[in-house]
This record gives C-alpha cells, sequence and structure tokens, in this order.
C-alpha cells in the first residue's frame, strides 16, 4: 500500500548506562516461537512484554556497534542476500578451478616459477575477492562483510597454496624434491617476503609521493595520506593460510612448522608496525572474525592429521622383495595407497606397511576424527544450538558485568545515527533528522559543524523539488520526516542524581 515502506522497520535505543540495557532485554526478552504465536493469534502469556502498538510483540537483540553498521543496505530482504552470497561463492570457485588447472601446468617448468605463481595469486587474492564481494554482496553490516570475505579468502588461499600444490603431483612427486622445495619457498615468502612488503607498502609510497602532488584538490590529496587501507579479513587468513601450509606439510618437511613459526613472528611484528603507524583506522568490529577463526584452527588441525596420513603411508620405495604385480605398488614401483576415498579412511595392506606406519595409521585417524568433530560443532552446532535456543527460550543476555559509567558523560561514544559513506567522500554525511542531538555525540569530526554534513535538512533537500513542492518550509520539512529516519536525544530529568555507589541511569 501506498507509504508502507516508509514505516519503520528497525530501532536502535541507547542506554544511558549498561546496567540499563541489560534489564530492558531481558525484560523484552521473548522466544521467536511465542513471538510468532502471540502476533499471528494474539494470545500471551501474562509475562509477555506488552506490545507497544497494535498488539505486535517486538524482536529485540543487542545489535553490532554503530560504527559497523552499512545503512544504505538495511532495506535488502534476506533472500536477495543469500542469493547474492551463492553467487559470489559460485565465482570464487569457479576462479579456483582456473587456479589449479594453472598450477598443473606449472608444476614441471623451472624451478621458483609455481612458488612465485602462488605468491603472487595470494596476493592479489584479497582485492579480486574484495572486489567482487562489494560488487556482488549485500551485508547489513561491516563484521558480516568481512566474515563472507574471510570464508571465501579461507577457501581460496588454502587451495591455492597447499591443496593444488597437493593435487597437481602424482603420490610419488609429492615426496619429491621439486615438490617440497616449492612447498618450502612459499613458507619463506610468507616469512620474509611479504612482512617487507607490508611495512614498506610500494604502492601506498608511490600514491603518495607521486600522485598524491597532482591531485586537482588539496582534500583529494589529503585523502592519500590518511593511511593505506586494509581489512581485518585478509590478515585473519593470511596467517592461517601461512599455518594451513606448515601442518598440511609438517609430515613431509619437518622443518615446515620452523618456517611457520617465523612467519608467524615476523607477521605480528609486521602488522603491529603497520597498525599503529602506516594503516588506516577501521571500524570497530565485534569478536566474530575471532571465534570463526578457533574453528578454522580445528579444520587446520583435521587437514594436518589427513594429509599426513597420506604422506606416512606412502612413504617407500620399490624393492625386490615385493612382487612387480603387488595392487599396492604403482607402475613406477612406488608405494600406492589411496587415502582420499573417504574420511580419514586409507586402501592399504598391512603386509607392506612398517609398524611405524601402522602405529601412525591407528593413532592419527582417531585424532582426526577428534578435530573433524571439533571443527564441526564450531561451525555448525554452535549456530544450531544458539537458533535452538532463541527459537525456544529466546536469547537471553550474555553480558556478565556492566559499566557504570553514564552514557551522557562520555565524548567518544557515537550514537546510532544513519550515515552515508563512500570512498569519495572525506566525511560521512548524517541521513537522519536530528532532534536535541549534542554533536559530540554524532559520527562526524568534531572539529566540523554538523550542519553542513547532514543531508536531512531543508537546504539539502528544498533544491532538489519542484516549486510547487517546496512552497512552504513546513511542507519541505514534513518531506523530511517522511523520507528520513529521527534521531532524538532524551535529555536527563530534573531529578537524575544517582547518589554515591547508585547504578546511573536507574
Amino acid at each position: 500500500p501506498d507509504g508502507a515502506w516508509r514505516k519503520p522497520k528497525r530501532v536502535y535505543v541507547t542506554f544511558n548506562s549498561e546496567d540499563a540495557q541489560r534489564r530492558a532485554m531481558e525484560a523484552y526478552q521473548v522466544s521467536a516461537l511465542e513471538r510468532w504465536i502471540s502476533n499471528a493469534t494474539g494470545w500471551e502469556r501474562d509475562e509477555t512484554p506488552k506490545a507497544f502498538d497494535g498488539g505486535t510483540v517486538l524482536s529485540v537483540a543487542r545489535p553490532v556497534e554503530p560504527s559497523e553498521i552499512l545503512w544504505h543496505n538495511s532495506h535488502i530482504k534476506g533472500l536477495e542476500r543469500f542469493l547474492r552470497l551463492l553467487a559470489s561463492v559460485a565465482i570464487t570457485v569457479g576462479v579456483l578451478v582456473i587456479v589449479c588447472l594453472v598450477t598443473f601446468l606449472l608444476r614441471g617448468s623451472w624451478r621458483f616459477t609455481l612458488s612465485i605463481f602462488i605468491t603472487a595469486v595470494n596476493a592479489v587474492l584479497p582485492v579480486c575477492i574484495k572486489t567482487l564481494s562489494e560488487g556482488i554482496e549485500r551485508h547489513v553490516d561491516f563484521g558480516d562483510a568481512q566474515d563472507s570475505m574471510f570464508l571465501k579468502l579461507i577457501l581460496a588461499r588454502w587451495v591455492n597454496t597447499a591443496i593444488s600444490v597437493f593435487i597437481s603431483y602424482s603420490p610419488k612427486d609429492r615426496l619429491s624434491n621439486a615438490a617440497l622445495s616449492q612447498v618450502m619457498l612459499i613458507l619463506l615468502f610468507d616469512a620474509f617476503l611479504n612482512p617487507l612488503i607490508r611495512v614498506f607498502d610500494p604502492y601506498d609510497w608511490f600514491m603518495r609521493r607521486f600522485v598524491s602532488p597532482i591531485q586537482p584538490t588539496q582534500r583529494a590529496a589529503n585523502r592519500l595520506w590518511v593511511g593505506a587501507i586494509w581489512n581485518i579479513a585478509e590478515r585473519y587468513t593470511d596467517v592461517s593460510k601461512t599455518i594451513f601450509v606448515g601442518l598440511f606439510y609438517s609430515a613431509a618437511l619437518p622443518v615446515a612448522p620452523l618456517v611457520t613459526a617465523a612467519a608467524v613472528v615476523t607477521t605480528f611484528a609486521a602488522d603491529r608496525y603497520c597498525l599503529l603507524r602506516t594503516w588506516r583506522r577501521v571500524p570497530e568490529l565485534d569478536a566474530q572474525l575471532a571465534r570463526r577463526t578457533i574453528g578454522i584452527i580445528a579444520i587446520v588441525v583435521f587437514f594436518h592429521f589427513w594429509a599426513s596420513l597420506a604422506f606416512f603411508l606412502n612413504w617407500g620405495e620399490y624393492s625386490e622383495l615385493h612382487d612387480a604385480d603387488d595392487a599396492d605398488w604403482d607402475d613406477k614401483m612406488d608405494r600406492k595407497i589411496n587415502c582420499f576415498d573417504g574420511l580419514l579412511t586409507c586402501d592399504l595392506r598391512d603386509k607392506n606397511l612398517t609398524k611405524a606406519q601402522r602405529f601412525a595409521y591407528r593413532v592419527y585417524r582417531p585424532l582426526g576424527y577428534i578435530a573433524f568433530a571439533a571443527a564441526l560443532w564450531k561451525f555448525v552446532g554452535v549456530e544450531i544450538k544458539r537458533a535452538v535456543k532463541a527459537f525456544f527460550f529466546g536469547a537471553k543476555s550474555t553480558q556478565p558485568d556492566t559499566q557504570l559509567v553514564p552514557f551522557r558523560t562520555l565524548t567518544n561514544v557515537d550514537l546510532y545515527v544513519p550515515v552515508v559513506a563512500h570512498d569519495a567522500l572525506d566525511d560521512k554525511l548524517l541521513a537522519a533528522v536530528l532532534v536535541d542531538v549534542p554533536p559530540v555525540f554524532l559520527p562526524v569530526p568534531r572539529e566540523l559543524d554538523w550542519r553542513y554534513l547532514c543531508l536531512a535538512t531543508p537546504e539539502e533537500i528544498g533544491p532538489l523539488l519542484t516549486p510547487d513542492a517546496r512552497a512552504s518550509r513546513e511542507d519541505v520539512l514534513k518531506l523530511i520526516q517522511s523520507l528520513f529516519g529521527v534521531v532524538k536525544f532524551y535529555q536527563a530529568p530534573p531529578e537524575y542524581n544517582p547518589p554515591a555507589g547508585a547504578a546511573p541511569g536507574r
């Protein structure tokens, strides 16, 4: 119906204290099942929070940080976001297939060709996947966008760095000096070359030194000096990729874990320097990617056990003691045991295995299953558990401690104000009607006048309207209120003076 799109869909409330927020969430927390039943039938329990308007039971949840919200995507439906994500993943998989084919063609070339190709692909993957994600996907907050990029980068870098090399060589050649030297070069590049490139950052240096002086305006030149663009998903995947390669080949290349440890140390030192001195500031993030990485480490350990089984069981050369027609040996008289017909299942003949190989098979299989179960729980089980609890019991507040500092006394915390951001803009533009909001709480630089950065004003909207529509200032204000959301700041009541020791905001 006409005007339905203007109805409020979501309301953000900032409380004066965390204790007040916790008590409100506990009071208005209702399970999804009960909310659906109440809204469909009108039936409510006595303890169900009463509706705000027209008998609707609201869904109340703790939001992400204000700087994380992508306000321009808040109107996109969940189905459309899912289909866009599916298309992005399909394109990523197609690119990885091409990378694997190129890796297969380069496996017999000059010694450094394959390692240089893999390192170069790893360097351009973040830019390509970021461009792909921003062009196709639509996320409602920055954390979800980083999570999507994180998972695609994990898949792409693992396949490009370790799995493509592994499947490109025959079981015999996987343990050859040529194959293992390629893996060692990849690890050495990760340990020493890549951190140096990040520290010196030749691209950013070139843009500041040569491109900045020829910019048409000072503001355009200043944009090149605010620091290099980076994202946390790329940094998490870079470290996890190095750990994955080191553990994947640790059985065939015992020195790999040492080089991996060195790579972790140099990466930490380089990232710390860049974070404090050269990179630009990014929006505040929650622990979403950190929790995701715990599950990634479990997957890394699982693949370590699986690959180690394959390396251990295929180690060995043909001797006269074995029959040339034995099925366990291929035409080149090399051991041939397939460990990829099933999950951690190897087709082997015990008569051709040494005691050490049989011991590795008995130990590594159960450990691999444990790692697989841990990864499955972290990626799937935890999400199912959270969804079931929210559906039947409601999502309870998990904030054990509350800060007693009143929000009104803070000066470096932003309110939930819709903004428009773009790479071509030096500052964010406010896209809301502001009512009694102190400028100190707005997500704009404190030294600037917020009125020049607000879109929801007669000065900005009036010139865009027809002469009839802007006949009076009141008409323009009504139109603005129907187009933009409202952010209202409530002043403290006159009696607001909490006694010593009491929680502010009660």
